[in-house]
């Protein structure tokens, strides 16, 4: 059965991993057409980037979906207080206060499927950027059953600019780290 998640349009991104364009979304070694919804976002550009990461989690897949989408843990992982109705198409709001002042990030719910996917848009008020919708970046974290483990991937798309890259990168190595850490020692 193929699994189609509620995604804007879009146009190719350059793989890291692989260097070429695509349109398809990898899940678990999986590849998913991206499906068309214009209500969200308007378009992708073709220089934008990508990149894909993935971790053994030894934590069945509920306890791990419990941490990836629960508030509280969400604020431990990430760091921010996070608002959303949790329904798909729901605006999301990442609030956080950082060198004496109140920042909020914003974006959409895409996907949500009980200990499987979880996939949102992205616009960073540090991103120098316009809350324009070209400029939101696409997340998606999947869980997959690995024997006594589950596997976690981490898609995140639409980079502006490899400076933005090259931070999201490092960013997301510790936050995968912090939510295996909670994951595990539950």
């Amino acid at each position: 059965m193929e699994c189609f998640a509620l995604l804007p349009p879009v146009h190719p991104v350059v793989c890291r991993a692989t260097g070429q364009k695509t349109n398809r979304y990898h899940i678990c070694g999986k590849s998913f057409k991206l499906a068309v919804n214009t209500s969200y976002l308007s378009s992708m550009t073709p220089s934008k980037l990508a990149l894909s990461l993935q971790m053994p989690v030894a934590a069945d897949p509920a306890r791990l979906w419990t941490v990836l989408t629960t508030a509280a843990y969400i604020k431990q992982w990430l760091g921010v207080t996070i608002a959303s109705t949790w329904q798909p198409g729901a605006p999301m709001s990442f609030n956080f206060h950082f060198n004496g002042k109140d920042f909020e990030d914003k974006g959409v719910l895409l996907t949500l499927q009980t200990e499987k996917l979880f996939s949102y848009t992205y616009w960073s008020s540090f991103s120098g950027l316009e809350d324009a919708p070209e400029n939101y970046s696409f997340v998606s974290f999947s869980l997959k059953p690995a024997g006594r483990a589950t596997m976690l991937s981490l898609e995140h798309s639409n980079i502006a600019t490899e400076q933005m890259y090259q931070h999201s990168l490092a960013n997301w190595k510790e936050t995968l780290e912090e939510i295996k850490r909670l994951a595990e020692n539950a």
